[in-house]
């Protein structure tokens, strides 16, 4: 692989902490985790030290998928939020991985 797909969290609860930072880790330089979303920074910077490099935290996440090196977004919402922010992802052009269906 050229380079590691630069991919952004949307959501910092449990499920992001618990489950997905440890299994995108687990994949070793595949990943690049540069970007943390939450409604409320508090949230989001608490997220910031169990990752590696230093991810920029958001709280708009239409500024999150304004950014063009972001390749991929985890959606890590609840269900009530997931269709509107997958939409916006989808119209941003990144890749998605969701962990709910929707």
């Amino acid at each position: 692989m050229a380079h590691p797909i630069r991919i952004a969290l949307v959501g910092a609860g449990v499920f992001a902490r618990d489950a997905h930072v440890p299994a995108i880790k687990a994949l070793g330089d595949r990943f690049e985790i540069v970007a943390v979303y939450s409604r409320t920074r508090t949230t989001a910077e608490a997220m910031l030290p169990l990752l590696p490099g230093k991810p920029e935290v958001f709280t708009d996440l239409d500024a999150l998928l304004g950014r063009q090196d972001i390749e991929a977004v985890d959606l890590l919402l609840p269900i009530n939020n997931l269709a509107d922010a997958t939409e916006k992802a989808i119209a941003s052009g990144k890749h998605i991985v969701s962990e709910k269906p929707i």
